[in-house]
């Protein structure tokens, strides 16, 4: 035990930001402990400055906003040893009071990141969800309803099918299956979408399938994996279109597959839109797609195997 005490003093307004004093034992324990952290607050120096010059060309703005205050704590940082006590003093850095404001770039970037993470993890449970549904069924359910022959529901939405699969069992139940989806009762179920198909307080979500001909859902029976012959990892099960293309989540149907332009009917979408593929597994695709390959992609047995970039 080379250390008795440690205090720690904080003050974000006076010259010194963070003050450490380690009382030793003896001497020879102050100074061997200023040597041991110097050495670690080096190395700490050097391999900030060996990132900051690897990123240099590549720091957004706001990192360059940032730099010179974190350059000033990394690099003013002092240790010193008098006596039995070994002092850590890290002076308060010029410019401080702005680093909130310096901050709301790296938050809203991370936030943005954590919301676009969500929403990949929710095709996701959606894709796993159609899979366990197959697995059980045989089948995918259909546009506008189970997809199995003389299954009720009817009239009600794929999505509402899948329910007892994304842990809403209780709220499939409340369903009345010999009704259509905007009959009274079910349509007071409607503002109680699950978050997976989005936020929207009307119970409107973005997230469709393709229906039409040539699209993978085309009838009331619900496709099986044996028709995707052009790949499950090349085709285009469901996609989160824009938000002027949102309709009630209960509702049957689907985006109307347009081989010409098939990104017509996504509406307002941003550089990127997502897609869940037969596969189950989720995708960026950049709106600069080809829409002769995008078309290929939605057609899942056309005999036209796509590589997605």
């Amino acid at each position: 035990k080379q250390i008795n005490t440690l205090t720690l003093a904080a003050d974000l307004h006076g010259p010194n930001l963070l003050q450490a004093q380690m009382h030793t034992i003896n001497e020879g324990s102050a100074s061997g402990l200023q040597g041991m952290l110097g050495g670690f607050l080096q190395q700490g120096q050097t391999a900030f400055a060996a990132q900051v010059e690897a990123s240099g060309p590549g720091m957004e703005d706001f990192e360059k906003d940032l730099l010179p205050i974190v350059q000033s704590l990394v690099n003013n940082t002092n240790l010193t040893a008098e006596a039995t006590i070994c002092s850590l003093t890290v002076p308060r850095p010029e410019g401080l009071e702005k680093l909130p404001e310096l901050l709301r770039p790296a938050i809203e970037k991370s936030a943005a990141a954590a919301a676009a993470a969500r929403e990949m993890n929710a095709l996701k449970q959606i894709g796993l969800a159609f899979h366990i549904y197959h697995d059980i069924y045989g089948t995918f359910p259909a546009h506008n309803g189970p997809g199995v022959e003389d299954a009720p529901g009817k009239g009600l939405s794929w999505r509402v099918h899948l329910l007892p699969f994304l842990e809403e069992a209780d709220l499939y139940d409340q369903f009345n299956l010999d009704e259509p989806w905007d009959s009274e009762h079910n349509k007071a179920l409607i503002p109680m979408m699950p978050e997976l198909f989005g936020s929207n307080p009307e119970g409107k979500t973005s997230i469709h399938v393709f229906v039409g001909e040539h699209a993978p859902f085309q009838d009331d029976q619900g496709i099986k994996l044996t028709r995707v012959t052009d790949g499950t990892s090349n085709t285009i099960l469901c996609v989160e279109a824009g938000a002027d293309a949102a309709d009630v989540w209960t509702k049957p149907g689907g985006l109307a597959h347009n081989p010409d332009n098939p990104l017509s009917v996504l509406g307002e979408i941003g550089e990127t839109f997502k897609v869940l593929l037969m596969d189950g597994s989720v995708r960026r695709i950049p709106k600069s797609i080809d829409p002769e390959t995008l078309s290929n992609a939605i057609e899942p047995n056309d005999g036209s195997v796509v590589e997605l970039p």
